[in-house]
């Protein structure tokens, strides 16, 4: 079956046709046959965003380093100091693909905007200092409060915040 741009007589085409060739054979090869121009674009875009770039790396850093829920302005700043060009959108880009890894997890907060952990770290609460805006982990879990229920109410989850002023901001 002839590709389609062999209908093109142009010679500036050669490099594309070229390309179109190479891709062809090698998704051959590696995945089988592809049926759509769909399914190439969605492999490509799966395959770039698992990769480990410098500015993925300085993003886990900073995660790694901090030890408490971030935000994206604090990640940006943060990861900054290894790759001084990182944007805000890349930040954002990324932190949206650490979710996906399950690398991340969201730390909501009443009124205030997403932070981001680290997953798997076990069942927590946070501290919100309202003096800087900074949000730590707190260990441990009060426990019995199924006991505070109104009768007949089921407990499924928790989340516990407590609020304050953080060691530095309370010196």
């Amino acid at each position: 079956m002839p590709h389609p741009f062999d209908r093109v007589n142009d010679d500036s085409m050669q490099p594309l046709r070229l390309a179109a060739s190479l891709a062809t054979r090698f998704c051959r090869k590696r995945q089988g046959w592809l049926k759509s121009k769909h399914q190439v674009s969605t492999s490509r875009i799966n395959f770039s965003m698992e990769r480990q770039t410098t500015q993925r790396a300085a993003i886990r850093e900073a995660f790694r380093a901090a030890a408490r829920p971030l935000g994206p302005q604090e990640v940006l700043d943060a990861a900054q100091d290894d790759v001084p060009s990182l944007g805000i959108a890349t930040v954002y880009r990324n932190i949206k693909a650490l979710i996906e890894e399950g690398w991340l997890q969201t730390v909501d907060l009443p009124g205030e905007s997403a932070r981001y952990e680290l997953a798997n770290i076990g069942h927590h609460h946070h501290f919100h200092c309202k003096s800087c805006g900074k949000v730590f982990d707190i260990e441990g879990c009060p426990g019995k409060l199924k006991a505070m229920l109104p009768a007949g109410f089921e407990l499924d989850d928790h989340e516990i915040v407590l609020y304050g002023r953080c060691d530095e901001c309370a010196a």
